[in-house]
């Protein structure tokens, strides 16, 4: 017998190339999904951030307060809205 390798077997090399194999992919793997799981909440905070909705403060809130509240942000697009097409 010669080191490691077998007579009409699978060699010690073979086994190395499929350990490193399965190995590299595992790494490919975890920080793929990492790197997925980063751009994800990265979309969602931008999306978060654009996005401005009247809400309730307080349960009992009027709904004349919360039409109010919704006019009011409105007009604020309306004017930004302005503001950058001139």
């Amino acid at each position: 017998m010669h080191g490691f390798a077998m007579e009409g077997g699978i060699g010690f090399m073979a086994i190395l190339k499929w350990v490193a194999l399965v190995f590299a992919a595992g790494f490919v793997g975890y920080f793929g999904k990492y790197l997925g799981k980063l751009l994800i909440e990265r979309f969602r905070r931008k999306k978060a951030e654009g996005i401005s909705t009247p809400q309730r403060i307080d349960a009992e809130a009027s709904k004349y307060d919360y039409k109010s509240e919704k006019k009011r942000l409105k007009l604020e697009k309306k004017k930004l809205k302005k503001v950058g097409d001139a």
